[in-house]
C-alpha cells in the first residue's frame, strides 16, 4: 500500500492546481478525468478557490490511492504545466506496492480496449499491444475514518472548546443582555503591517510588490549603494526597484508568491462568477494568519487589546475544530480553516499556552539576590507543565503521542505574552524564557512555534528571539470594524442590532476627536468599550469619548456602576451584607486605584503582576471605610464579575491589563492625595512616586506612565505633564542614567503633541539649565519645559552607546516635527532669518582639503586609480526639508527662470517636486530631480553673497567660489578619505553604522523603512566629518 501523502505533498498538489486552473476549468477536469461533478466532492457555495482546491486535496488524500489519481488526473488535464509535473513526479518518486485486483472488484467493472498498433486482439500477439482500462462505477461516499486520531488525540481536540477564554459574556457589554457569544462568532482577521501591491491585467496578475504600513511605499525610498561605482551606473534600477520580501517577517519571494497565487485563483474564480476585476493596482491586505502560512517561527507584535491573543486562541480553535471534522467528528461550525482566508497549510495539532501561567506553574524561581543567575527551565519543565496544566484536562495518556507530532512538524507552539509574565523586567526572567523557547526549538527543529508580544518591550531588544520573525498587527480597517460591530450588536439586539451597529460605526468615522486617533477605535479592545458605552448610553444622548483618559474613564465607571446596583441588589434580596450594599462610586473607584497601584507595585516572586490574593481587596475596603462585613464580598465577586474578575477562588485580576495600568495611573496622578479613599501614600504622590518606579522598572511602568500622560492632559494639567517628562530626563540628562525612561518621555512628548506649537523650541543656556531641576515647579514657565526636552532629544538622537536607530528616530522625529521650520537648531540642519521675514538656509561647511596630514594630494579613486582634488568644502548634511522649502516659499526662488537657465529641462523637469515623503523638517529633502538640485544651488550662490556670515569661516570678500553639486569624484573623496574606504568608516559594514535596509542584506537587525534626521549616524561619518554619505537618501552629483 503507498503511504498516505506528507503535508508538504498535498501542499505542493494544491499550490499546482491553483496555478494550472480556474474554478471553470478544474470543474471540467473533475468531470472529465475523475468523472463527478465538483460539488459533489467537496463544498463549493461561498468559497473561494483556495479552500474548494485544499478540500479537494485533503478528500482525495483521505481516500486509497485517491491522492495518486488526483495528481495523474491533474497532470492528465494540462500536460504541459510545470508545476503539476514536478508534484506528481514528487509523488510518484516514493515506492509503492503493486495491489493485485481482487475478483469482487473485477466483476463489477466494464472494461474499455485501447490499442496502440494494427490488428487488435484481445490479447498481445508479437508487437501488437493491448491495454485495458477497468472502469469502476461510481461508489457511495464511503463514511469518514474516524480512526486517523486517537482517542486521546480527539479528546485532547476537544478539550480546547471548553476553555473560558472561548466564550464572551454580553453582559459586559450590555447590561441586561443574557448569555454568551462564542469567540469563533465575533472574531474577524486582523490586518498586519504589510500588504502586497499587485497589478491586475486581463484578469492576470502581471506584477507584484510588497507594501509596507509606513507613510509612503517602499518603492519610493532611496538606498545606498555601497560602492561609488555603482552610483551612475545603477542609480534608475535601484530606485525603482520592487521589494518581493516580507523583510521583518524573513520571508522571501518564493513564499510570498504562494499568496499572490490565492490572489490570483480568487480573481479567476471571480472572473468564472461574471464578476470583473478591473485592470490596474489592487492591494491585498496581509492578515495575521497569512504570517503564519508562511513563516514558521515569528513574533506577533500588537498594542495592548490590539488581539494578539484573540488570534492564537481562534487559531487554537480553527485548528482543533479541522483536525476533528477531518475524521467526522463534530466541532463547532466556525472552528475550520475555511475561516481563515487563504490559509496555506494543513490543520496543526494546537498547544495553547499562556506564558504567565507556564512561568508561576514550573519556572525555577529567581534569587532574592539580583547577582545571582537564575535556573533555566528547559523541555522537561515544559512537559511538566503540559502534562499537568493541560493534558490533565483531556488525556494525560496523550504526551507521548503529542511530542512525536512536535518532533515531525505536525503541532504548532503557541505561546502568548512575552513580555507579559511575572518579573518580566528581571534580565534572568528574560534569559530563562528565552532559553526555554531556544531549547524547544533546537529539540523539535520541526515544530512551528508563533510568539506574541507588546511591541513597546520588544522593540528594545531585550526579548529578541534570535532566529525568529516578527510583524505587528495593524489597525482594524472600518470595514472588519463594521463586522465586529455586526456580530456584538446582532447577538444583542436581535434584528435590530445591523442598524444600530451601522448607525455606531458612522459616529466613530465622523467624530471629529476620533478621526485622528485611530489607535483610540481600531483596536478591539478599544472598540468593544466604545460600543458598550455607546449602548449603554440613552438613544438621545449617546456620546463618544474624545480621549483615551475618558474611554478607560467613563467605561471604569459604567462598570462600577453595575457592580453597585448588582451589590445593592443582592442585598436587598437578602443575599448579601445589608451594610455592605450602599457603596458610593467615587469612593470605590478610588479604593480600586489604590488597589490597583498596590498590585501593580508589590509583585512577589512567582506571582503574576495581574493577579492577586482577594485579601488585598479586602484590605483596601477596609481602609477606605467601604467594608462592615467581609464575608460575602469575596463571593460576591466570584458572581459578579465586573472589572474585577476571578480565574480561581479567592483570587481576582482586572479584567484587563490596561484597566489596572489606567487606575494606577489616576492613584500616581491624584491632584488632592489627601481627598483620595483612602488618602494616597506618601511614596506614591505626584510627580516623585511615579519617577520612582519608572526609574526603578521602567518595563513594567511603562504603560503607567502612558495612561498617567493621557490623565494629566485630560484634566488640563498640561504643565504638571512638562514637570513629570523634564524629571524624567533628569536621571539621564545629569549621569545618563535611567536612558529608557528619558526615551519613553520623548514618545509622550511626541504622542501629546506638546511639540506641535507655532514656534521652535528655544535652547536653554548652562544656568537655565543648572537650576531648572531646583526651581518650584510654580516657577517654571512651559516654554523652559519645553527647551529642555528639546535639548535632550538633541542628545539622545546621536547617543549611538545607549539608543538603537529605531529609538534616536523617535527623537529625530520629535525634533523635525511641528510648523516649519521645526525644533532642531543643530548646527547645519535648520534655517537662519534674513530680518527682512524670511529665511535661509544654514549650511555647516566642513573643509574637504587638498593634501592628507603628511602633504600627499592623491587619494583613491574607483578602487585601482589615483587622482588629486583641490580644496572644496562640502556641507555637513544632505539639504533638509526646511531649508530646500525656503526654495519653494521665496517669490524669487524655485519659480524664477533665471535659475533654470541653460539646463536641458523640460516642462515636467520645472515642475515643483512632489511632496515631501517623509514630512519631517529634519530630514533630508527627498522627491526631488537633478534639476531641482541644481536650479537649488544656483539660488543659493545668489542669496549667500550677502550673507559671508553663512559661509565657511576664513572666506576672504575676494574668494571666488559658488555652491554647486559635488562631482563624482569630490562626493568619493569626501566619503571615501584618501585612503579609499569601502565604506565611510572603514573597511567592513557594521550594523547600525548607516539607515540602510540591513534585515534582507542579512548584515544586521535594523531597517527602519523610512528616512531618518540627518546626522542621526554620527558613527557612520566619513573621514572628514560628513554624515549620510551612506544610507538615508541618495545623493546627487554634478555629473
Amino acid at each position: 500500500m503507498p503511504n498516505p501523502p506528507t503535508s508538504k505533498e498535498i501542499e505542493q498538489l494544491r499550490d499546482a492546481l491553483l496555478d494550472a486552473y480556474s474554478y471553470s476549468e478544474l470543474q471540467q477536469m473533475v468531470l472529465l478525468q475523475l468523472g463527478a461533478e465538483l460539488s459533489h466532492l467537496v463544498p463549493v457555495v461561498g468559497r473561494n478557490m483556495t479552500q474548494i482546491v485544499y478540500d479537494l486535496v485533503r478528500a482525495c488524500a483521505a481516500q486509497p490511492g485517491g491522492f495518486a489519481g488526483l495528481a495523474r488526473a491533474g497532470l492528465n488535464g494540462n500536460p504541459q504545466n510545470p508545476a503539476l509535473q514536478a508534484a506528481a513526479a514528487a509523488f510518484h518518486e516514493r515506492k509503492f506496492a503493486v495491489l493485485p485486483l481482487p475478483a469482487e472488484l473485477l466483476s463489477r467493472a466494464s472494461t474499455i480496449t485501447a490499442t496502440i498498433g494494427d490488428n487488435v486482439q484481445n490479447v498481445a500477439i508479437g508487437e501488437h499491444i493491448i491495454q485495458i482500462i477497468y472502469n469502476f462505477p461510481a461508489p457511495p461516499a464511503p463514511p469518514v475514518e474516524s480512526g486517523r486520531l486517537s482517542d486521546e488525540h480527539a479528546a485532547y481536540l476537544r478539550h480546547w472548546f471548553g476553555k473560558p477564554w472561548t466564550r464572551i459574556r454580553l453582559a459586559d457589554i450590555l447590561e441586561d443582555s443574557s448569555g454568551e457569544v462564542s469567540l469563533l462568532d465575533v472574531y474577524v482577521p486582523l490586518q498586519v503591517d504589510c500588504k502586497i501591491r499587485i497589478t491586475v491585467a486581463d484578469h492576470q496578475i502581471t506584477d507584484w510588490a510588497v507594501v509596507r504600513s509606513q507613510e509612503r511605499d517602499l518603492a519610493q525610498e532611496r538606498r545606498l549603494a555601497l560602492k561609488a561605482d555603482q552610483l551612475s551606473e545603477e542609480i534608475d534600477e535601484i530606485t525603482t526597484e520592487k521589494l518581493r520580501a516580507w523583510t521583518d517577517l524573513g520571508v522571501g519571494e518564493e513564499e510570498l508568491q504562494k499568496i499572490v497565487n490565492g490572489a490570483q485563483a480568487k480573481i479567476r474564480l471571480r472572473n468564472d462568477n461574471g464578476e470583473k476585476t478591473e485592470d490596474g493596482e489592487h492591494t491585498w491586505f496581509m492578515e495575521a494568519h497569512d504570517a503564519v502560512s508562511v513563516q514558521a517561527r515569528f513574533v506577533l507584535l500588537g498594542d495592548p487589546g490590539s488581539g494578539k491573543s484573540s488570534f492564537v486562541r481562534h487559531l487554537t480553535l480553527c485548528l482543533a475544530g479541522q483536525l476533528l471534522a477531518d475524521v467526522g467528528e463534530t466541532a463547532p461550525p466556525k472552528a475550520n480553516l475555511a475561516t481563515l482566508r487563504d490559509w496555506l497549510l494543513g490543520a496543526y495539532t494546537p498547544i495553547f499556552i499562556e506564558l504567565r501561567d507556564l512561568v508561576r506553574s514550573v519556572f525555577p524561581p529567581l534569587p532574592s539576590d539580583r547577582e545571582q543567575p537564575a535556573a533555566r527551565p528547559g523541555s522537561a519543565e515544559f512537559w511538566r507543565y503540559v502534562h499537568t496544566a493541560i493534558l490533565s484536562e483531556s488525556s494525560q495518556d496523550f504526551e507521548s503521542e503529542l511530542k512525536k507530532l512536535c518532533a515531525s512538524g505536525e503541532a504548532i507552539l503557541l505561546l502568548d505574552g512575552l513580555d507579559e509574565v511575572g518579573e518580566a523586567t528581571d534580565p534572568r526572567r528574560r534569559d530563562q524564557i528565552k532559553t526555554l523557547i531556544y531549547t524547544l526549538g533546537e529539540t523539535y527543529p520541526k515544530l512551528r512555534i508563533i510568539v506574541t508580544s507588546r511591541p513597546n518591550a520588544y522593540r528594545g531588544g531585550e526579548w529578541t528571539l534570535d532566529g525568529f520573525g516578527r510583524t505587528r498587527l495593524d489597525a482594524l480597517s472600518l470595514n472588519r470594524l463594521q463586522e465586529l460591530a455586526n456580530a456584538l450588536f446582532g447577538r444583542m439586539l436581535g434584528e435590530a442590532g445591523g442598524q444600530e451597529a451601522k448607525t455606531f460605526v458612522e459616529a466613530v468615522r465622523h467624530d471629529q476627536n476620533l478621526r485622528w486617533e485611530p489607535g483610540l477605535y481600531a483596536n478591539p479592545l478599544f472598540f468593544t468599550m466604545l460600543a458598550s458605552l455607546w449602548l449603554s448610553s440613552p438613544v438621545g444622548a449617546r456620546m463618544l469619548p474624545s480621549s483615551k483618559a475618558e474611554l478607560y474613564r467613563r467605561s471604569v465607571d459604567l462598570m462600577l456602576g453595575r457592580w453597585i446596583r448588582h451589590r445593592a441588589s443582592d442585598a436587598a434580596a437578602g443575599q448579601t451584607d445589608q451594610a455592605a450594599g450602599g457603596f458610593d462610586e467615587t469612593q470605590l473607584r478610588s479604593a480600586l486605584e489604590t488597589l490597583a497601584c498596590t498590585v501593580h507595585s508589590t509583585a512577589l516572586p512567582q506571582q503574576d503582576t495581574t493577579e492577586f490574593h482577594g485579601k488585598e481587596l479586602l484590605g483596601v475596603l477596609l481602609d477606605a471605610g467601604l467594608l462592615t462585613g467581609m464575608d460575602e464580598v469575596l463571593p460576591f465577586l466570584e458572581r459578579k464579575a465586573g472589572i474585577l474578575i476571578s480565574s480561581r477562588p479567592a483570587y481576582f485580576s482586572f479584567i484587563h491589563r490596561s484597566f489596572q495600568e489606567h487606575l494606577a495611573a489616576c492613584e500616581l496622578t491624584c491632584r488632592e492625595p489627601e481627598m483620595h479613599v483612602p488618602p494616597v501614600a506618601e511614596d506614591r504622590r505626584f510627580p516623585a512616586g511615579l519617577l520612582t518606579r519608572l526609574t526603578a522598572e521602567p518595563g513594567l511602568w511603562e504603560n503607567v506612565a502612558r495612561r498617567a500622560a493621557d490623565e494629566l492632559v485630560s484634566a488640563s494639567r498640561v504643565k504638571d505633564l512638562w514637570l513629570l517628562l523634564t524629571r524624567m530626563c533628569e536621571p539621564y540628562w545629569k549621569r545618563r542614567e535611567a536612558a529608557t525612561t528619558a526615551l519613553l518621555a520623548l514618545e509622550l512628548t511626541l504622542d501629546n503633541k506638546l511639540f506641535e506649537t507655532t514656534s521652535p523650541a528655544r535652547r536653554l543656556s548652562d544656568g537655565e539649565t543648572d537650576t531648572l531641576f531646583e526651581m518650584d515647579p510654580d516657577e517654571v514657565g512651559t516654554a523652559q519645559y519645553r527647551g529642555f526636552i528639546k535639548m535632550a532629544a538633541e542628545r539622545i538622537l546621536t547617543d549611538t552607546d545607549r539608543f538603537t536607530p529605531p529609538q534616536r528616530d523617535i527623537a529625530g522625529r520629535l525634533l523635525g516635527g511641528g510648523p516649519f521650520p521645526g525644533h532642531d537648531t543643530r548646527p547645519g540642519v535648520g534655517v537662519v532669518p534674513t530680518g527682512a521675514g524670511g529665511y535661509l538656509p544654514a549650511m555647516d561647511w566642513v573643509e574637504i582639503p587638498a593634501t592628507d596630514a603628511e602633504g600627499k594630494a592623491d587619494f583613491i579613486y574607483q578602487e585601482d586609480e589615483r587622482r588629486q582634488e583641490p580644496r572644496f568644502w562640502m556641507a555637513r548634511y544632505p539639504v533638509t526639508y526646511a531649508q530646500f522649502q525656503i526654495f519653494l516659499d521665496d517669490p524669487d526662488g524655485f519659480d524664477n527662470p533665471h535659475w533654470w537657465e541653460g539646463l536641458a529641462a523640460d516642462a515636467d523637469d520645472k515642475r515643483r517636486p512632489d511632496a515631501q515623503s517623509f514630512a519631517f523638517w529634519n530630514h533630508p529633502r527627498d522627491t526631488i530631480s537633478w534639476y531641482h538640485s541644481l536650479a537649488f544651488c544656483r539660488w543659493l550662490t545668489v542669496r549667500l553673497q550677502d550673507r559671508r556670515d553663512l559661509l565657511p569661516p576664513g572666506f576672504s570678500a575676494d574668494d571666488e567660489w559658488y555652491v554647486d553639486l559635488p562631482t563624482e569624484r569630490q562626493w568619493e573623496k569626501a566619503a571615501r578619505g584618501f585612503t579609499g574606504l569601502l565604506y565611510p568608516w572603514g573597511d567592513e559594514y557594521l550594523s547600525g553604522y548607516a539607515n540602510i535596509d540591513e534585515r534582507s542584506s542579512k548584515v544586521g537587525d535594523f531597517y527602519l523603512q523610512k528616512t531618518s534626521a540627518v546626522g542621526m549616524y554620527p558613527q557612520g561619518q566619513s573621514p572628514f566629518g560628513i554624515a549620510d554619505l551612506s544610507g538615508n537618501v541618495w545623493e546627487w552629483c554634478r555629473n
